[in-house]
């Protein structure tokens, strides 16, 4: 909330909750190169480029558009990418070669009130991340009850490919992102 709030007081690009999760989940993917993989004739490819598609709803149905080489972008960067993958889908002006080359999927229902859903994987890619509503709510801390956030993750992995333990290592580094994230968003 704090990072929210301070990367949006009198910026020109705004920030949604979505492209902190979009930066975080880029870099929490550079120290888990096992999840950045896809099986291609039963072989494990791994991917020297981390590419995240998102998944965005249309009139004709969903699209996973791809932001190449996320985690060299600037949150700025990222939410202009985002807004102009989305619009231009939303208008079918999409180029073929703009759905292609993913990595990672995300999928994020949080803006439709959805707590928490399991996504399935859009192949090639051998994982994928959904993200649910943030939602406030009471939290005890330190043995006090306080004012928090909370937000549900849901990892799905093609286990042919991707161990569960990987898995869950992934998501801690995520989780940890998430709840520090002025100590690795500061670009």
């Amino acid at each position: 909330m704090e990072l929210y709030k301070a990367k949006n007081k009198n910026a020109q690009v705004k920030i949604s909750y979505n492209d902190i999760l979009i930066k975080i989940v880029a870099q929490s993917l550079q120290n888990h190169p096992k999840i950045n993989v896809s099986l291609m004739d039963q072989s494990v490819v791994f991917h020297p480029k981390i590419n995240i598609a998102i998944a965005v709803a249309t009139k004709e149905g969903l699209v996973t558009p791809v932001i190449l080489d996320t985690p060299h972008l600037s949150l700025e960067e990222i939410a202009l990418k985002v807004n102009d993958l989305a619009t231009r889908a939303a208008e079918k002006k999409l180029k073929v070669t703009e759905l292609e080359n993913s990595t990672f999927c995300i999928s994020n229902l949080g803006m439709y009130g959805i707590d928490q859903f399991t996504a399935i994987i859009n192949p090639p890619n051998s994982a994928i991340l959904a993200i649910g509503a943030l939602k406030e709510t009471a939290i005890v801390k330190e043995g006090e009850i306080k004012a928090g956030y909370l937000i549900t993750l849901t990892l799905s992995c093609d286990h042919r490919v991707i161990d569960g333990a990987i898995g869950a290592s992934f998501l801690a580094e995520i989780k940890k992102r998430i709840e520090q994230p002025l100590a690795y968003l500061l670009d």
